[in-house]
C-alpha cells in the first residue's frame, strides 16, 4: 500500500512493491523499486491515494500441473470485466502492459474457444487489476502470481519463482481430482510440501495463522453428490450476467447471503471429501494441526471439458467467483 506519512516537516512515502512486496519509505515519491528495480505502475500508486484509498491484495495460486490454474484466472478475470452489471459503480482498470495483454487473451478465448496455454516455468509478471467499489470489500489493487505446476511438485517449492508465496496469508489450492490421480498425485502430498517449505523459510505456522482455499476445479467432470451438482450448476451470478435483461444488483445485503451459502457448501465439500478417499481427510487433519483455516469450493473455469482440439464450443464457467469471494473475506476479516 502507498500512503504519505505527515510529519512535524516533512512528508515521507511508503509503498509495497507489487512484484516482489518490498516495503519502501522515502522522502519523495517513490518510483521505482530499490530491491527489484522495476518501475511502480502508475495507476497502482494512483489508486492507494483515492479517496477511499484502494489498498493492494495479494494473492498467490498454486497447485498441480493440468489442475487448471491458468484457465481459471482467465474466467475469473471475464467475471471481473462484467460485474459491472451487478455492482453499482463497480469498474477495472488493468495497471500492468502484462494484465492489458491478459485480458485481450481472454477476449479472444472467449470468442474463439481456443484454450489458453500453461504457465511455462519461471518467474511470471504480476496480474495487477485495480477493482473499485465492489460491494461489501470496498476497492482493492489485486496482485495475483500464477506459477507453472511444476514450481508445487518439489518437496521445497520454487519459491524463486513466486516472491508472494512466504509472506502473503491465502493461498489458492487448486486440484484437479481425475488428473492428480490419473498421475499418482494427492492432496496431502501437496500440502505436506506447502507446509515443508515455509518451515524451511523460517515461516511460524503457530504465529501466523495461514488460509487455504481449496478449489477443486473441473468439477463438472466429477461425480458430486446431489445437492453439490446442483450447486455447481445453478451459478445464477453467471446468469445474471449473461443475460441482456437488467439484474437484480448484486449489493451488500446478497454479497452477505451469498457468503453464509458458500460457507455451508464449503462444510458440505469438506464432508463428501472426508469420506472419499483416505488423502483428503489426511489433507484436512493436516491443515488443522498446523494452524491453517480452510474452505471449499468447487469451479468449472469452461463449463465442459474442452474437445480433442484443445477447444470449446460454448463458454459457460461455473462459480469462479467462489475462491475470489473466500479470498476476499479472508482479507477483509485480516485488516478490520
Amino acid at each position: 500500500m502507498l500512503k504519505r506519512i505527515f510529519g512535524p516537516k516533512k512528508v515521507s512515502f511508503q509503498v509495497v512493491c507489487p512484484f516482489c512486496m518490498t516495503l519502501t519509505t522515502s522522502d519523495s515519491e517513490i518510483d521505482k523499486c530499490p530491491k527489484c528495480n522495476l518501475d511502480l505502475p502508475p495507476l497502482y500508486k494512483y489508486a492507494a491515494y483515492s479517496t477511499p484509498p484502494l489498498p493492494p491484495f495479494f494473492l498467490q495460486v498454486g497447485g498441480y500441473s493440468q489442475a487448471g490454474k491458468t484457465v481459471w484466472l482467465s474466467a475469473l478475470t471475464l467475471m471481473i470485466m462484467r460485474m459491472a452489471r451487478l455492482w453499482p459503480g463497480f469498474f477495472h482498470q488493468a495497471a500492468t502492459q502484462e494484465t492489458l495483454n491478459f485480458i485481450k487473451d481472454v477476449n479472444q478465448f472467449v470468442s474463439s474457444g481456443i484454450l489458453p496455454q500453461p504457465t511455462p516455468l519461471g518467474e511470471q509478471q504480476a496480474y495487477l487489476m485495480i477493482l473499485s467499489q465492489m460491494a461489501s470489500w470496498g476497492g482493492r489493487s489485486l496482485v495475483v502470481r500464477d506459477c507453472s505446476g511444476e514450481s508445487f511438485t518439489p518437496l521445497g517449492f520454487a519459491v524463486a519463482n513466486m516472491p508472494y508465496f512466504l509472506y502473503v496469508p491465502t493461498t489458492l489450492l487448486f486440484f484437479s481430482i481425475n488428473d492428480m490421480e490419473a498421475n499418482g498425485d494427492t492432496m496431502d502430498r501437496l500440502l505436506a510440501n506447502y507446509i515443508h517449505t515455509l518451515l524451511s523459510n523460517k515461516v511460524n505456522l503457530k504465529q501466523m495463522r495461514r488460509n487455504i482455499v481449496v478449489v477443486l476445479s473441473k468439477a463438472d467432470t466429477l461425480k458430486l453428490p446431489n445437492n453439490l451438482s446442483d450447486y455447481l450448476v445453478n451459478d445464477q451470478l453467471w446468469t445474471d450476467i449473461s443475460l441482456p435483461n437488467q439484474p437484480k444488483p448484486f449489493d451488500s445485503g446478497r454479497m452477505n447471503q451469498y457468503m453464509k451459502v458458500l460457507t455451508n457448501v464449503s462444510d458440505a465439500i469438506a464432508d463428501w471429501l472426508m469420506y472419499r478417499d483416505a488423502s483428503a481427510a489426511g489433507f484436512i487433519a493436516m491443515a488443522n494441526a498446523n494452524n491453517i483455516q480452510l474452505r471449499f469450493t468447487l469451479v468449472s473455469s469452461l463449463g465442459a471439458p474442452p474437445n480433442t482440439q484443445g477447444a470449446i464450443e460454448t463458454f459457460s464457467p461455473r462459480r469462479v467467483l467462489d475462491p475470489f469471494f473466500w479470498a476476499m473475506e479472508f482479507e477483509k476479516s485480516r485488516v478490520t
